[in-house]
């Protein structure tokens, strides 16, 4: 997301809270510029779309991975408008979260991610792959679990912050074996943003 009225660039991968700060920054969940950049963009797409946007301050929004996956897992099954055909047949044909994470070849889901067309909310990626382009030096981190007191930081600035498009559904039972294949495909995320491997 770009926000060239604050000189400010958020990066936001899927389901880490963007459209609640883009409400909060803009007053609608839907982010429109005439840039052409789009909510999900990396780093290096929102670069290469607008140069001067490597000159502005930039954070990435994150989320606890094994959070993460479980709530992109049920908001493609359950609601996602955008889900490119071959990542949501993937998520489909496992009728449970854990039968997902047990079976999937996630390496396979992100070089999926490589082939979708600008535009798809299905690309699992690992989050810092959005920052790359960037550089993890001089991006700030914008923690899901505190995104209030982050955001504030960030902006400098008071902000009214609501949840919106909150995905229901019942929490799986993590087993240790579906904590370690996760924690393998996502390590560089546990890594970099600070978050426990519970393995």
């Amino acid at each position: 997301m770009v926000f060239p009225e604050r000189e400010i660039v958020i990066l936001q991968p899927p389901k880490t809270g963007g459209q609640a700060v883009q409400k909060a920054l803009s007053g609608s969940r839907h982010h429109i510029t005439g840039s052409g950049v789009w909510r999900h963009d990396t780093a290096e797409e929102i670069y290469t779309k607008m140069p001067e946007a490597r000159e502005w301050k930039t954070a990435i929004l994150v989320r606890n991975p094994y959070d993460r996956l479980e709530s992109f897992y049920h908001y493609v099954r359950q609601s996602s408008p955008n889900a490119n055909s071959v990542v949501k047949d993937v998520i489909l044909q496992h009728d449970t979260f854990q039968s997902f994470v047990e079976n999937v070849n996630f390496f396979e889901l992100f070089f999926m991610g490589d082939q979708i067309v600008e535009g798809a909310a299905t690309k699992l990626w690992p989050m810092v792959r959005y920052a790359r382009g960037a550089g993890m030096i001089g991006v700030d981190v914008i923690h899901n679990e505190t995104l209030q007191r982050d955001l504030e930081i960030f902006l400098n600035m008071a902000v009214n912050l609501d949840r919106v498009n909150v995905t229901p559904y019942e929490r799986t039972q993590w087993t240790d074996f579906m904590r370690q294949r996760v924690h393998k495909a996502f390590r560089e995320d546990f890594e970099v943003f600070g978050y426990e491997s519970a393995t």
